[in-house]
Formats: C-alpha cells, sequence, structure tokens
C-alpha cells in the first residue's frame, strides 16, 4: 500500500512545483480545498477516502499552490509539495519542474470542485477536492 501512496503522490508532485513566472488566481479560485471524493487503482491496488488521512490544495491568490497528503494507517507517508497554478476557461493548470523539464496538468474546476483525473496502463483514478468556507 505505501508504494500505491508513493507512486500517486509522485504523480501529483508532477503536478506542482515552481514555475518561472507567477500567476494571479480570481478570488473564487484561490483558497483550501479539501479531498470530498477519490475512487480507483493505482498499481492495481484500489483506493478509496480510507486510503488518506488528509489529502488538501492550497491554492494562492498570487499563484502559489501546496498539495499536502498523508496516507491512513501506521507508517503511512506524509508528502507536501509546491508549485504554480494558473486558471482559464474552468481548468487550473498546475506546473512543476524537475531538473531541466517542466510538466503541466490540468485539473477541471467548477463552483469550488476541483477535479484531477488519470487515466494510464498503471493508474485510473478520479479525485475531487471541495473548497472550504
Amino acid at each position: 500500500m505505501k508504494k500505491v501512496l508513493v507512486s500517486l503522490f509522485l504523480c501529483l508532485a508532477l503536478c506542482l512545483g515552481l514555475a518561472a513566472c507567477a500567476a494571479k488566481l480570481p478570488d473564487d479560485v484561490a483558497g483550501h480545498y479539501k479531498m470530498s471524493a477519490v475512487s480507483g487503482t493505482v498499481g492495481g491496488v484500489s483506493i478509496s477516502m480510507d486510503s488518506y488521512e488528509y489529502f488538501e490544495l492550497i491554492l494562492e491568490k498570487d499563484g502559489s499552490a501546496t498539495v499536502r497528503s498523508k496516507g491512513a494507517g501506521a507508517g503511512a507517508s506524509a508528502y507536501e509539495a509546491k508549485g504554480t497554478a494558473v486558471y482559464e476557461d474552468g481548468k487550473i493548470k498546475l506546473t512543476t519542474t524537475s531538473g531541466s523539464s517542466s510538466v503541466t496538468e490540468e485539473y477541471a474546476y467548477s463552483d469550488g470542485v476541483i477535479t484531477y483525473s488519470v487515466d494510464t496502463d498503471a493508474m485510473t483514478f478520479t479525485i475531487t477536492f471541495t473548497k472550504e468556507a
């Protein structure tokens, strides 16, 4: 299970990192989001809300972003990454830089709800984050 959570955390790390330029987020998009639903498989292992102690995204008005998560159970890993976020046309683009390459992932945004879906050979999952009031 640890390998599954680490794989998921690493995938999300690709979504968050330091980018060369700062961006601004609209007031209605900026905020603190907590995972409200998750389903799918990572490395053939099912994931659910019970797989996590917490999972959250923090999007600042200046475009900076933080993801924090911790798996459930004894010895579970905690994870934190920082990056940048840009909002355009109902999509949030989260960018990370690793070495000389940059990766940008797209999250769907609508009315305080962020949805992130991945569908590859190794993992297929959807995570929904809901904005805190």
